[in-house]
């Protein structure tokens, strides 16, 4: 094997979170590598895939610090409004940007489109090299660094050292695997099923979170009319997962009624099972992981992503803001775990909360949740709260990103 590649930092996963942190270290004195299995131009792997992403307010803002903003605002949908409900019940919220004070409470955007920005970006780096194609084989580390043995798919082998590794190779992470860190699976025992609709009326740039017995449905604004469709039901639900086109319009319709008329057509549907994952450590020793290799979530709030991003601004704060010889050791890895504790329980438990609570049987809770909505409902302060909660601007009340906000 060669004589190894030296980086100071590594980034093994090459989607929307790896790359994320790439553009955030771009333009520093840092070297980075990131590393995907698949190539990075290959648009039939799972990181280039169909999905769309509901991109917070405050997700917008870190965006707009990585440069990629400017390029993807033109297809990015904007969230007015997000109607509250629950299926069969009396009582709904309607939280509205004025709530919050911005522009938009966030943003519709297709994953594979935020991937190619971000990737363009980064090919005209110089202090990053994207290395497609590429599987980490073998880790091992010291106190001072992480030495990897490197293979492609046409059998090149390679040693890269570094200062630190950044798992962000998601819920099935291999360097997970490899440092013998485990991660609690927490089964919800449903499945997601997405797809992209066209509706007979405009949504008016309005999204809608429904709760129903089987799980929460979310219609999202996409531009060109459509709208975005994450449906969750049981997993045993069998005649759901295999209905055709016209009975899943149907269901569609059962769920949620006709507010925005009738759904004329839907797309390719993609289905994928839930799981609370939540690995036991951030990082081990020079690893940290990030993403879904840290933490994977119910997808009811669109809370993933946004999260994520909020871990690769603080990281990325942290590699820059401390001395040089601190790179990457446990003092700054345990800063940046400790500022970043709050947040990642807060919203793991906003989600599981929220994905239990309207899942639960228990009859009596059905008219305290459709209080609880009402409640606030009409509550300008709870609304408000609430709304930059989910928008996650508690991560910038104390920054410059204050003076984008509305008065």
């Amino acid at each position: 094997m060669n004589t190894p590649v030296d980086y100071d930092l590594v980034i093994v996963g090459g989607g929307v979170v790896g790359a994320a942190l790439a553009c955030r270290l771009a333009d520093t004195t840092l070297q980075v590598a990131m590393i995907d299995a698949h190539a990075f131009n290959d648009h039939t792997q799972p990181h280039d895939d169909d999905r769309t992403l509901a991109l917070s307010y405050s997700t917008r803002l870190l965006l707009e610090e990585l440069g990629v903003w400017s390029a993807l605002s033109a297809s990015a949908e904007p969230i007015h409004t997000v109607h509250v409900s629950e299926k069969g019940r009396f009582g709904t919220c309607q939280l509205r940007q004025q709530d919050a004070g911005t522009p938009a409470l966030g943003y519709v955007v297709e994953a594979r489109q935020l991937d190619r920005i971000m990737l363009e970006r980064l090919q005209s780096q110089e202090n990053v090299d994207l290395l497609s194609a590429t599987r980490v084989t073998a880790l091992s580390q010291t106190h001072t660094e992480v030495d990897l043995a490197v293979s492609t798919t046409d059998g090149h082998l390679s040693a890269i050292r570094c200062r630190l590794l950044v798992a962000a190779d998601g819920s099935h992470s291999s360097i997970r695997k490899m440092t013998g860190v485990h991660a609690k699976h927490t089964d919800y025992r449903q499945t997601a099923i997405i797809t992209v609709a066209q509706t007979e009326r405009p949504h008016q740039n309005m999204a809608y979170e429904r709760f129903t017995p089987q799980g929460p449905l979310a219609i999202l604004p996409m531009q060109d009319g459509q709208c975005s469709i994450v449906m969750t039901v049981d997993t045993a639900d069998e005649a759901i997962l295999s209905s055709t086109d016209t009975e899943f319009i149907q269901t569609l319709h059962a769920q949620f009624g006709y507010r925005l008329g009738r759904f004329l057509s839907i797309g390719k549907r993609t289905a994928f099972p839930l799981y609370l994952v939540q690995s036991e450590t951030q990082f081990t020793g020079r690893i940290v992981f990030i993403g879904n290799a840290r933490r994977s979530l119910h997808p009811v709030g669109g809370q993933g992503f946004n999260l994520a991003l909020r871990d690769v601004d603080a990281l990325a704060t942290c590699l820059l803001e401390n001395a040089p010889h601190q790179f990457g050791n446990s003092t700054q890895l345990t800063r940046f775990t400790q500022m970043r504790q709050s947040d990642q329980s807060r919203t793991t438990y906003l989600t599981d909360g929220l994905a239990r609570l309207f899942k639960e049987g228990v009859e009596w809770l059905g008219p305290m949740r459709a209080l609880g909505l009402i409640s606030l409902d009409f509550s300008p302060w709870a609304r408000k709260k609430f709304a930059r909660q989910m928008m996650g601007m508690h991560h910038f009340s104390h920054d410059k990103h204050n003076t984008k906000l509305l008065p």
